[in-house]
């Protein structure tokens, strides 16, 4: 990181967005110019960005008290002032480390969400091609059953007619005449 000074009117503050990001914003002069430095990650940019802002006033604290020390005791200062100056420098370091760190630990998160994701597709899909199976296996079994029943019920309605309805009378038969010889 280099070291820029980033004048501040005002204590650098934390502003959650609408869609659940934070951003930081800072004011630079008395008359307003303001600049705002957003965080987008869900998982970890409230933690990064209460972290900016506290890095930003914290760093403006130190060089303002630094700043009267020097104007107070002169020359002797400075040293500490470097030696300061390369604490905050070791501190920058080390917070961009757990920046890079919390990228990829929530790459890894998003990497695992979008697997699971894609498992939770393919079992809906399994499950959908088999309730699609036994959905026809169903409607198979259904038509086989109807169609027994219906012969079933057929049958019963020809015994019960049959029982119902008095026997045919026999047909009949005629008796072939018989032959008289004449002699």
């Amino acid at each position: 990181m280099t070291d820029t000074a980033v004048p501040m009117t005002h204590p650098a503050s934390v502003v959650k967005n609408p869609d659940g990001t934070y951003s930081v914003r800072v004011q630079h002069t008395v008359g307003g110019e303001v600049t705002t430095v957003n965080f987008d990650s869900h998982l970890f940019g409230e933690v990064m960005a209460y972290a900016y802002a506290d890095y930003l006033n914290g760093k403006a604290v130190v060089e303002a008290k630094l700043d009267q020390i020097a104007t107070d005791l002169g020359p002797a200062v400075t040293d500490v002032k470097t030696d300061v100056s390369k604490i905050i420098a070791d501190a920058e370091d080390e917070a961009e480390k757990l920046v890079n760190a919390a990228k990829v630990e929530a790459g890894k998160i998003k990497a695992d969400a979008q697997t699971f994701a894609a498992t939770v597709k393919t079992d809906a899909e399994s499950l959908k091609t088999k309730a699609a199976a036994a959905l026809s296996a169903a409607e198979t079994e259904a038509e086989k059953l109807l169609t027994e029943a219906r012969t079933k019920a057929s049958q019963l309605l020809a015994e019960a007619a049959a029982k119902v309805a008095p026997p045919p009378a026999p047909a009949p038969t005629a008796t072939k005449p018989t032959q008289v010889e004449e002699e």
